[in-house]
């Protein structure tokens, strides 16, 4: 029994499949880590993707699934006016501040999980004078 030779044609369709996949690959692991620091300047926390004096560097862990919002049940921050009945009934106004504070809570908890010692510390604080804030609105 001969064996017929390989196609030259398929084989070189199925090296270049497979260098492009190695190239993708490759490509998709030298992509480095988010970087974010909490800067303080005269009493005032801010968040920055640059460093700044005095800084503290937090790590991002950016293994938590996407679209975690969404399946958020109505009462959740995040819940939209839409979702949340008892939005419906507050001002513009106050609409506005529990979708601002909504965003807020969910920053601060992507950063709270990565964070360690005083910027964790400060975070909790941050995230807990939201929350009682969101409680004045009636969110």
């Amino acid at each position: 029994m001969t064996r017929t030779p390989p196609n030259p044609r398929r084989l070189r369709l199925l090296a270049t499949g497979l260098a492009l996949a190695l190239f993708s690959l490759s490509s998709m692991a030298q992509r480095p880590p988010p970087s974010l620091f909490k800067c303080e300047e005269g009493g005032v926390v801010r968040y920055s993707d640059a460093p700044c004096q005095d800084g503290v560097k937090l790590n991002l862990n950016t293994s938590r699934p996407q679209g975690t919002a969404a399946s958020a049940p109505a009462s959740a921050p995040g819940a939209s006016a839409e979702r949340n009945p008892r939005r419906k009934g507050l001002s513009e106004e106050a609409q506005r501040d529990c979708a601002r504070l909504d965003a807020e809570q969910r920053r601060l908890q992507d950063f709270e999980r990565s964070a360690t010692g005083p910027a964790r510390q400060s975070m909790q604080e941050q995230m807990k004078a939201s929350k009682q804030r969101y409680k004045e609105l009636r969110c």
